[in-house]
């Protein structure tokens, strides 16, 4: 998920950028209500589940990866085969 609130985001968007040999890819990586209450629960966090990134829109552009029943490899792999295709 996005670490910057949503209004940073069209900052972001209209910074230029003036380099070369290389493409900026940018992840959004979503779950359900479900899984995020058991990763919390199960790492222990104190307090409510907050569901309010969850919910938001990605950033357009962004490559959506839902996390659901997957393992971190598995996302890493599916991160990387998604750069992979951007570079041909």
């Amino acid at each position: 998920m996005r670490i910057w609130r949503k209004s940073d985001a069209s900052a972001i968007a209209n910074v230029s950028l003036d380099t070369k040999d290389y493409e900026t890819i940018a992840f959004t990586l979503t779950c359900s209500e479900e899984t995020l209450k058991k990763r919390h629960d199960r790492r222990g966090d104190q307090g409510e589940t907050n569901f309010y990134w969850l919910h938001l829109p990605p950033c357009r552009g962004d490559i959506v990866i839902d996390t659901d029943n997957r393992s971190i490899r598995e996302i890493v792999k599916e991160m990387k085969k998604q750069i992979d295709a951007a570079g041909e």
